[in-house]
């Protein structure tokens, strides 16, 4: 027992003597799990980037820094301005890029009300990962930007197109933190936008 607490005893010291970035990062992810400091786990992430900028997972925290000022901090230009600098950092094929474009699809038409930006980055997300899990929703995105600038024609194609593509699939339902709700038949998805026309 005693080897065991000393074992762990000269870990810790080696995690906070060796790998201090690692404290850092999992204290602002603490930070923000408790729902109530989402701003000092952003201060703690923007302190580990300047102070530790060759920490290899710096992409994690860029992207996380993005998040928290998209999901928590309700700072939609910022949060904006973030995943795009996130983008011309780390390129479009990083392991978060998919989930960087997506955010800046619901940012464009959710809560800046700009279809084109939308439509701009539904199109980067579906060159990039044409059959990637969000893919379905870019084509509902795309179909509501296309309605909202009133070009029902183009619409409709994307309706066609979508439904070719995805007649037979399930997309996830997923809340503002990013944890899956529940799945839905993408054909009821797409009836649903159909509907929304005819009321």
């Amino acid at each position: 027992m005693l080897i065991v607490f000393l074992l762990s005893l000269a870990f810790a010291g080696w995690v906070v003597f060796f790998r201090p970035a690692l404290i850092l990062y999992y204290r602002a992810e603490i930070q923000l799990r408790t729902f109530l400091e989402p701003a000092a786990a952003y201060e703690t992430l923007r302190h580990l980037s300047e102070r530790f900028p060759d920490y290899r997972y710096l992409d994690s925290v860029n992207y996380r820094m993005a998040w928290i000022l998209d999901r928590r901090l309700n700072n939609h230009e910022k949060a904006k301005d973030s995943y795009v600098a996130f983008l011309e950092r780390f390129g479009k094929n990083n392991v978060w890029s998919d989930e960087a474009i997506a955010s800046l699809v619901r940012l464009s038409f959710d809560k800046l009300n700009d279809p084109d930006q939308a439509l701009y980055w539904t199109s980067e997300y579906l060159n990039i990962s044409p059959e990637g899990i969000m893919a379905p929703h870019m084509y509902l995105y795309r179909i509501r930007a296309l309605k909202q600038k009133h070009q029902p024609e183009l619409a409709q194609k994307e309706i066609e197109t979508a439904q070719r593509l995805f007649v037979n699939r399930k997309i996830q339902v997923i809340n503002s933190e990013d944890r899956l709700i529940d799945f839905v038949s993408f054909a009821d998805a797409v009836q649903a936008e159909v509907s929304a026309d005819q009321q």
